[in-house]
């Protein structure tokens, strides 16, 4: 439903912020979503940690590094991505989020 995106996308930034709460000194935690949708991500994440200082996410090539099977769904921001039209999988979105110390 239209009205949806916007509720959603508030829901999980507030999940987002009460489960960073909860992350001890380099801790990891793992924000993903069934959607493809920029509102649902990156939105989120990016209002999210712009509150947040001392969270970061995992470059590429961390990600790479601590994923090797992974790498062909990284995409250069991080995020490990599906497309229905690159992957022939259902579209999904994650990011690694780590506590600075």
């Amino acid at each position: 439903m239209p009205g949806d995106l916007p509720r959603l996308a508030d829901m999980q930034a507030r999940m987002l912020r009460n489960a960073l709460g909860a992350l001890a000194d380099n801790g990891r935690l793992v924000y993903s979503t069934c959607s493809l949708e920029p509102e649902e991500n990156e939105k989120v994440l990016g209002e999210v940690l712009s509150e947040e200082p001392r969270f970061r996410t995992l470059t590429s090539q961390e990600f790479a590094l601590d994923y090797p099977a992974l790498i062909p769904f990284v995409k250069p921001d991080g995020w490990f991505r599906t497309r229905p039209d690159e992957h022939g999988t259902d579209g999904f979105n994650a990011v690694v989020v780590v506590r600075k110390t």
